[in-house]
């Protein structure tokens, strides 16, 4: 039995809700076997994901996306709507690397003992499951927002001009607010903080371990199924919209380039531009959902277990061990998805790692923000009036 189901079977007799102090006593204290006790220790393999290679996670993300929105607001031509878009996506990746990775690190560093939330005590049930979550939520709203804004840059310019400042900040305040709702849905899923007595085998290192444990559970076993759907299902409809939209704005620009062959101003660059941006959507989204689709498909097989009246998916992983390391290399993915974006920016477009470059490169001999490849692109269409505002969106993320 792992230790989430030891747990779980005790949970309604073994709380310290009514004792006086905060002391355990040994009349109620649940007696841990010492097969027992092992389901509660850090595997090795979690012990080396989580000092080394989380830190490490951690620390590119926040460096990552720290510089490229220190480059958005430091260089005026980087100051696009999309990227005030690109902007908040990284800020909600920041606090979502914040809040899922620094808790994990916290908690292993203040406690030996598996699943313990000691360390973020009941305020953290609420405050660190909240702000993770209402970063998840964040970052699938900005990166669908991205998707649209594209879309009618390339397929709808005309529109497109009614995107003034005004109407942005008003989409990405509407965008927080939401992300904010649906992460207080969630708050009843890991508000109740509920501790626990135990003695441990007289043995060691368990001879040394601290007899109340606390864990952050639901209120409702019921709850849990639903903040489980909830997380899971607006993936699902953010991963269909976004591709239907890349869809259409690589047939837009593969359109766009016919009618300028048709008026004879296309050339092979333009066809090589229209392949770097297609390209660069391609990887962001395969990037993104690939990332996240590991943890949350999982989450979705055991929202179906849930309700087939199983407490988890031993019907596809049988093994408990084997269960919680694909778990977490799966929640491991989700936390390089946030810190990975910004290396995808860079990779992908001249005109990002020009922007970096002007940033942090001062004295290196530079070349214009916009390579010249860019701006050679823009002034042929400049000899197509219909074409001029599709392509010059489509090219300037």
């Amino acid at each position: 039995m792992s230790s989430a189901e030891v747990v779980s079977s005790l949970r309604a007799d073994y709380t310290l809700d009514t004792m006086p102090d905060n002391e355990c006593d040994l009349s109620c204290c649940h007696n841990i076997s010492l097969t027992e006790a092992e389901s509660y220790r850090y595997p090795g393999g979690q012990i080396i994901l989580i000092t080394i290679c989380l830190p490490i996670i951690f620390g590119i993300g926040m460096l990552g996306n720290i510089a490229f929105i220190f480059v958005a607001f430091r260089i005026k031509s980087m100051r696009t709507i999309t990227n005030r878009y690109l902007v908040n996506l990284a800020i909600s990746d920041i606090l979502f690397l914040t809040g899922a990775i620094g808790d994990k690190v916290w908690k292993y560093m203040k406690s030996p003992i598996l699943k313990d939330d000691s360390p973020i005590g009941a305020i953290g049930c609420v405050l660190v499951y909240f702000i993770s979550d209402m970063a998840y939520f964040a970052s699938l709203i900005f990166v669908t927002v991205v998707s649209i804004d594209r879309y009618f840059a390339v397929c709808r310019p005309q529109d497109r001009k009614n995107m003034i400042k005004t109407k942005s900040e008003r989409v990405i305040f509407a965008s927080w607010v939401a992300s904010c709702l649906l992460a207080s849905l969630l708050i009843p899923a890991n508000a109740d903080f509920s501790t626990f007595c135990f003695k441990w085998p007289s043995v060691e290192p368990y001879i040394r371990w601290k007899s109340q444990i606390s864990f952050c559970f639901p209120y409702e076993d019921w709850i849990a199924d639903f903040a489980t759907g909830l997380q899971t299902v607006p993936f699902f409809i953010t991963f269909v919209l976004n591709v239907y939209l890349y869809i259409c704005i690589i047939r837009g620009l593969d359109k766009s380039i016919k009618r300028m062959s048709q008026h004879g101003v296309t050339s092979d660059k333009d066809k090589r531009i229209r392949k770097q941006i297609a390209q660069m959507l391609v990887v962001n989204g395969v990037a993104f959902f690939c990332l996240l689709a590991p943890f949350e498909l999982g989450s979705l097989l055991q929202l179906i277990a849930s309700i087939r009246g199983g407490s988890t998916y031993t019907y596809v992983i049988r093994n408990s061990l084997v269960r919680s390391y694909v778990m977490f290399l799966a929640r491991m993915l989700s936390y390089i998805n946030s810190a990975v974006n910004p290396l995808i920016y860079t990779a992908m477009c001249g005109r990002y790692r020009e922007a970096f470059k002007r940033t942090f490169v001062p004295n290196a001999c530079q070349r214009s923000l916009e390579p010249a490849e860019y701006s050679s692109y823009r002034s042929t269409l400049r000899k197509s009036a219909n074409d001029k505002q599709t392509a010059t969106e489509g090219v300037a993320l």
